[in-house]
């Protein structure tokens, strides 16, 4: 038979019993599942050490973006980038001028070969030994032939030659109805033949600095005072004095017979891009000067006639004509159209006089031009060049100007040639 004292106590150890398990299971739960009967040292960890507050879940509402629930907005495609207005052409132009300013000078193509013709349909000249009047010219054409070829970009070697044909007419008439005209005259003649050597400088990327050096060697054919049974030498000197007057005496050293000339020059070219859409294109400025200093090397002394009116004529040792002048031009179209303007004063000393005549003095040119410049093949490494322009003296002794016997030719300019 059971004691009445020890169930009241079994019934209070079992209840005591049935707290504590469930006490423990939930103090389990509450710890994250953690074994309480495990390492006495393990404890949860601070939230600083990447505990349970490093590792909380994010809010539903910042998982959806704020979505409903007063979220962050996003930017949006329409948040405006860089600058804008007023500032963004500021900052264009300022970018379009740095590529203008690194953009470097273009010399074309290495290589080049070309002819270039002077056309007069009729002028007049002065030959100081026909000092009656001015020697007509109608018509006069002269070719000059040329090559060239750059080395490295840098150093240009490059010949000239030229060669001319006119048909002149002095003021004296034919004695007899019928008879020949004694100084009309249809004739060609050679030019001298130019060796040069220019090497390019770049100053900065858009100015490159040309310093040439120019040896002419004579070969032009003609004398002015030739012998009298030996006419066809006064008509060949009056070819290449034409030939050099309608080229307004930019190239005397290469028609000057009898003469040996050095021709030291320098220049300064400068390129910018420009414009946009159709009116884009490249302007190029040039300026440039050069000295042909021509040496006797031969010919005929003038003969002393004691009953000539003017003193005998005389031959000059050493003559000098000095050019000056620059120009412009606009490339267009990549260069297919290329209007330009050249200017240039030469003033030349006298080669040889006769009396009060010599045939010297200060010339100003102008000279406006357009010119092509076409790529013939594929790579556009082999290109057509063409210049059409008119060569106008402007008073001097080539445009009717300071002289006693007034004379003036101006010419038409063909050039065509391939640069490769």
């Amino acid at each position: 038979m059971r004691s009445p004292v020890l169930a009241p106590w079994l019934a209070g150890a079992l209840f005591a019993g049935v707290c504590l398990t469930t006490g423990s299971a939930a103090f389990a739960d509450d710890e994250g599942g953690q074994d309480i009967g495990g390492d006495e040292g393990a404890k949860p960890k601070p939230a600083e050490d990447g505990g349970e507050a490093a590792a909380e879940a994010p809010k539903e509402e910042e998982k959806l973006g704020g979505w409903g629930v007063g979220g962050k907005e996003g930017e949006g495609n329409f948040k405006p980038k860089g600058k804008t207005g007023r500032l963004k052409e500021l900052e264009d132009a300022q970018e379009q001028e740095r590529v203008v300013e690194a953009t470097p000078a273009n010399l074309g193509r290495p290589g080049n070969a070309w002819v270039d013709v002077a056309i007069a349909p009729s002028g007049s000249i002065i030959v100081p030994i026909q000092d009656s009047g001015p020697t007509a010219v109608a018509p006069g054409a002269s070719f000059i032939f040329g090559t060239s070829y750059r080395i490295k970009d840098k150093w240009e070697v490059g010949g000239r030659f030229g060669v001319s044909s006119s048909a002149v007419d002095g003021p004296r008439t034919a004695l007899l109805a019928g008879s020949r005209d004694p100084d009309s005259f249809k004739q060609i003649a050679t030019g001298n033949l130019e060796v040069s050597l220019r090497p390019y400088f770049k100053l900065t990327q858009a100015i490159v600095m040309p310093i040439g050096l120019a040896l002419v060697l004579p070969s032009a054919q003609g004398d002015m005072f030739a012998e009298p049974d030996a006419r066809v030498e006064l008509a060949r000197w009056n070819v290449n004095q034409s030939a050099s007057a309608m080229r307004g005496w930019d190239e005397k050293a290469l028609f000057e017979p009898n003469r040996f000339s050095v021709v030291p020059s320098v220049g300064a070219i400068y390129q910018r891009p420009m414009g946009s859409g159709m009116a884009a294109g490249t302007l190029t400025l040039e300026g440039r000067t050069k000295f042909e200093v021509m040496a006797l090397t031969g010919g005929k002394d003038p003969s002393v006639d004691p009953s000539a009116k003017n003193a005998a004529g005389d031959v000059k040792d050493v003559a000098l004509n000095w050019v000056l002048g620059g120009s412009a031009a606009y490339a267009m179209l990549e260069g297919l159209v290329q209007p330009g303007l050249r200017a240039w004063l030469a003033y030349a000393t006298p080669t040889s006089t006769f009396g009060t005549l010599d045939g010297s003095g200060a010339q100003f040119v102008l000279e406006p031009s357009v010119a092509t410049n076409v790529p013939i093949s594929k790579d556009g490494n082999l290109r057509f060049l063409g210049r059409l322009a008119g060569t106008l003296p402007v008073g001097g002794p080539l445009g009717s100007g300071n002289l006693a016997i007034p004379a003036g030719i101006a010419a038409l300019r063909v050039t065509a040639g391939v640069a490769y």
